[in-house]
């Protein structure tokens, strides 16, 4: 079994994510459930940071576009933290990841952007 840690922090409300390990089919559902159970109606955003993660196949980086896809319905947004060397930019951009949800390199570019500011 691999190995995904989801942390939760919140910062003026907004809760972010920040990811750990390898997110794949094995954990997809586990880690799509911690996401979903920490974003409540009141949160305007969801940011889940991927710089610590090292690995996302198919079903974790489904797992991010069905996470936008929901947030949208629901009128809040949702966005990635992902430093310039991070492992999985190359893997994210390929996918149209980076092309499809709103992406900052630090976190407190994401905070000021999408509304949490810290």
């Amino acid at each position: 079994m691999t190995v995904a840690h989801v942390r939760i922090e919140h910062h003026d409300g907004l809760p972010v994510a920040v990811l750990n390990g390898d997110i794949d089919a094995a954990n997809a559902a586990r880690v799509t459930e911690e996401l979903t159970t920490a974003m409540t109606n009141r949160a305007p955003a969801l940011l889940v940071v991927l710089t610590e993660a090292r690995y996302l196949d198919s079903a974790g980086i489904n797992l991010l576009f069905r996470l936008h896809e929901q947030l949208a319905t629901r009128r809040q947004r949702f966005g990635l933290v992902l430093g310039e060397s991070a492992q999985l930019r190359r893997a994210l951009e390929v996918a149209g990841v980076l092309d499809a949800i709103p992406v900052w390199e630090e976190l407190p570019q994401a905070l000021a952007a999408i509304g949490g500011g810290d």
